[in-house]
This record gives C-alpha cells, sequence and structure tokens, in this order.
C-alpha cells in the first residue's frame, strides 16, 4: 500500500513539475530550461476580487495553463482555488512571476494587490 501510494506521488510529481503555492511568496526558485511549474492560490472572489493575467517575461516562461477548481462542497466564502501551469522555456535568467487581484469596480481607481510573487531563476 505504502508503495501505490509513494508511485502515485511521483507520477503526480512528474506531470507537474514543481509545485508552489502561497508559502512560496516572496522566494526565489531555481528552475532548469524546459521544466513546468505550477502556481496553486485561493481564489479571493469571497472579497468581490477576480485575478488579472500574471506579469513574467515571456521570452523565458510559458503559460501552459490556468484552471479554477470548485470544491464539491464549498463553505461559505470558498470560491475553490486557480491553478497556473507555466514551462521555462528560456535559459540563463530569471523573471519575476506576479500574480494580482482586483475588483472589478475599481479597476483604474484602485491598484490591483499583489496575491503572488516569486523569482524563477533558470540555471
Amino acid at each position: 500500500m505504502l508503495v501505490l501510494a509513494l508511485m502515485i506521488t511521483l507520477s503526480a510529481c512528474g506531470k507537474k513539475g514543481k509545485a508552489l503555492d502561497a508559502y512560496d511568496n516572496g522566494k526565489t526558485i531555481v528552475m532548469k530550461m524546459g521544466r513546468t511549474f505550477t502556481v496553486t492560490l485561493t481564489n479571493p472572489g469571497d472579497g468581490g476580487y477576480s485575478f488579472l493575467p500574471p506579469t513574467y517575461d515571456r521570452s523565458m516562461i510559458k503559460l501552459v495553463s490556468h484552471s479554477h477548481t470548485v470544491r464539491k462542497h464549498p463553505a461559505a466564502g470558498d470560491f475553490g482555488s486557480d491553478d497556473w501551469v507555466f514551462k521555462i522555456i528560456g535559459n540563463n535568467s530569471q523573471s519575476n512571476v506576479l500574480i494580482q487581484a482586483q475588483r472589478g469596480w475599481e479597476a483604474g481607481k484602485e491598484n490591483p494587490i499583489t496575491m503572488f510573487s516569486v523569482t524563477i531563476k533558470v540555471e
């Protein structure tokens, strides 16, 4: 049983690459060319916020996908989570990946809030 759980874990790691979340906010992450990383964040919809498109160096990083997951039995105010899968396509450089959110009625009036920021360094 333990072997099966380990195989499933290793299989999932191979498909998704490096997993990042709110605990990685502000860190520098070292990656290799061709590798992927996934950023998973709680959706801020309970405060009326929506995620803005992430900002990053497009010559170094490619956004592979973005998905939203709704929980099967959400608690009040639980808007699920969002996943962004990125792939390293540039070499020997670094880029900041910034994910921000903003309320629709504040666009142009208030600055977006930073939900996640990480520096990706490619070796």
